[in-house]
C-alpha cells in the first residue's frame, strides 16, 4: 500500500508535548517505532521514479474476491477500474480517488482498499487512475477525475451501477480531487453526487496551519514533504489561490453533496480538514466528522492496523446505513 511505501521512507515519531489529542493508537505507535530504526531518508530527496516502483512492489496482488473487475481506458488518456461486488445489482457507485501527492499511486497501489470497500459495502467501486505530477501538474489531474465522473454518471448502468446513486471520495490529495469534483458539478450543474467522502484531504496549499505546526517535522507526513508535493503539483504557483486546489477558499460552498470527513488526530492536514468540514457545516452542508488518534495514511493499512480495519468499517457502515440508497 502507498503508505506503507512511503513511511519505508521516513521514519518519523516523536510524540510533541502541549497539543491535547488522544493518545496515539498502540498499534500505530509500534509500527512507527519499528520504521524508526530503519532510519530511511525523506521521499522528497528521492529520485520520483524510485519512488514509485518501490510503491508498487510493495503493493502486491490483493486476495480479497469480487464478482468481477474491469479496467477501462477514459478519453484515451488514462484508466479507471470498475469493482463489481458479488449479489444481484444494479448497485449504488462508490467513485474513488487515490491519494499521493498528486505524484505517486495507481489502481494497483489502492487495489486492496477498493476490493475491501466493494466487499464490505455492497456498492461497485470505480477507482481512477488519473494522470500525476510533475509531468502532468494542475489542473490535469482535477480535469482526469471529472472527465472519469462524468463517464460514470453516463455509462455505469451499463456495469450494474446506479448512476442516480453515486458517492465521491478520496484520500488526501484524492480528497482534495473529490472536492474539486464536486465544486465542478456544482458549477456545471450536473447532476450531483450523493454524498462526498473526504478521508483527511488536503484542502489548502497553504502549510502554516496550527496541526502543521504541531506535527509538520515528526510524524509521518512533514510539512516539508507536502510543500515539494505542492510544488511539483503547481507548475503556476498563483493556482494556490484556486479553489480547485484549495477547495477552503471557495466562496461558494452551499448545495454540495452531503460530506463524512475522516481525520486523523496525528497528522499535519488535521486543521484544514477540520476547518473545511466547518465550512462546509456553514453553508448548511449536512456534515459528519470522525477522528481517529493515528497518522496520515492509515486507513489504507488494514492488513497491518486494527484502526485502519475500523476505519474502513465506519465508512462501509456510513454508506450502507445512508438514506440516500434506494
Amino acid at each position: 500500500m502507498l503508505f506503507r511505501s512511503l513511511i519505508l521512507l521516513l521514519g518519523l515519531f516523536a510524540p510533541l508535548s502541549g497539543y491535547q489529542v488522544p493518545p496515539m493508537d498502540p498499534e500505530t505507535r509500534k509500527l512507527l517505532d519499528t520504521i524508526l530504526a530503519a532510519h530511511p531518508p525523506a521521499v522528497e530527496t528521492l529520485p520520483i521514479a524510485q519512488t514509485r516502483k518501490m510503491v508498487e512492489d510493495t503493493s502486491p496482488p490483493s486476495t480479497i474476491e469480487v464478482a468481477s473487475v474491469t479496467d477501462k481506458m477514459i478519453a484515451g488518456e488514462f484508466p479507471i477500474r470498475i469493482y463489481t461486488p458479488f449479489g444481484k445489482g444494479p448497485f449504488p457507485v462508490f467513485f474513488f480517488i487515490h491519494g499521493g501527492g498528486w505524484v505517486f499511486g495507481t489502481l494497483n497501489s489502492y487495489d486492496d482498499f477498493c476490493r475491501r470497500m466493494t466487499t464490505q459495502t455492497g456498492f461497485i467501486v470505480v477507482s481512477v487512475g488519473y494522470r500525476v505530477a510533475p509531468e502532468h501538474p494542475f489542473p490535469v489531474p482535477v480535469e482526469d477525475c471529472y472527465t472519469a465522473l462524468k463517464w460514470v454518471s453516463e455509462n455505469i448502468q451499463n456495469y450494474q451501477g446506479i448512476p442516480s446513486n453515486i458517492v465521491i471520495g478520496g484520500d488526501s490529495a484524492g480528497g482534495n480531487l473529490a472536492a474539486a469534483c464536486t465544486l465542478l458539478a456544482k458549477k456545471d450543474k450536473m447532476k450531483p453526487c450523493v454524498a462526498q467522502i473526504l478521508i483527511y484531504p488536503v484542502t489548502s496549499a497553504k502549510t502554516d496551519s496550527p496541526s502543521y505546526e504541531q506535527y509538520g517535522e515528526n510524524y509521518f507526513l512533514t510539512k516539508s514533504m507536502m510543500q515539494w508535493f505542492i510544488n511539483l503539483y503547481l507548475a503556476n504557483p498563483k493556482d494556490a489561490d484556486n479553489p480547485l486546489v484549495s477547495p477552503i477558499l471557495a466562496k461558494d460552498l452551499t448545495n454540495l453533496p452531503p460530506a463524512y470527513v475522516l481525520l486523523a488526530n496525528y497528522d499535519p492536514l488535521y486543521s484544514e480538514g477540520l476547518q473545511y468540514a466547518q465550512l462546509l457545516k456553514n453553508a448548511h452542508v449536512p456534515v459528519t466528522i470522525v477522528e481517529y488518534p493515528s497518522i496520515h495514511g492509515f486507513v489504507t493499512e488494514a492488513e497491518d492496523l486494527a484502526i485502519s480495519k475500523q476505519a474502513t468499517a465506519d465508512i462501509a457502515t456510513f454508506l450502507k446505513k445512508a438514506t440516500w440508497q434506494r
